[in-house]
């Protein structure tokens, strides 16, 4: 990753880039480019957001495909209008 480490990214990093992917779900590896993370560092924190009851995942091709449960569009949802109230 040019440039060093990326500073800590918050879960709702996370969780908005799962929700603004284009498509049904997005892959650990393609959501580490987007958020320029690695994929052994977003793959630890998706078990955990899957554990949370946020997103969940399916097996395609040997490929894990997140995406969030209603549970985590609410969760971002909120988020993004705590946001717009100051």
């Amino acid at each position: 990753m040019p440039g060093g480490r990326r500073p800590e990214t918050d879960d709702i990093e996370i969780l908005r880039g799962i929700a603004l992917y284009p498509g049904p779900g997005v892959a650990s590896t393609e959501l580490a480019d987007i958020l320029e993370m690695t994929q052994q560092g977003v793959t630890p924190r998706l078990r955990s957001l899957a554990d949370d009851g946020l997103v969940e995942y399916r097996t395609i091709g040997g490929t894990n495909v997140y995406r969030l449960t209603l549970r985590g569009e609410i969760y971002v949802a909120e988020r993004e209008l705590d946001g717009y109230e100051s």
